[in-house]
């Protein structure tokens, strides 16, 4: 299994050097790929990904507005 943050950053945070990104995991198993959460810095942006599967914690900003309209 293989983790990878793609993003730490909360809503109201400010943007800083290590927490640019709102939240986001990418988790890797076995060929299958699952992002948990997908806050608005990722709409658009998640399909280069490739996922399987988005599995969204909460209806905030700053985990699921990555889906937006879409």
């Amino acid at each position: 299994m293989k983790l990878i943050f793609l993003g730490t950053r909360g809503e109201i945070e400010a943007r800083t050097r290590r927490h640019r990104m709102h939240s986001s995991l990418l988790v890797s198993y076995r060929g299958a790929r699952v992002i948990i959460d997908c806050g608005l810095d990722w709409l658009g942006k998640f399909e280069r990904l490739n996922p399987d599967a988005i599995v969204l914690t909460h209806a905030h900003p700053d985990h699921a507005w990555g889906l937006k309209n879409g």
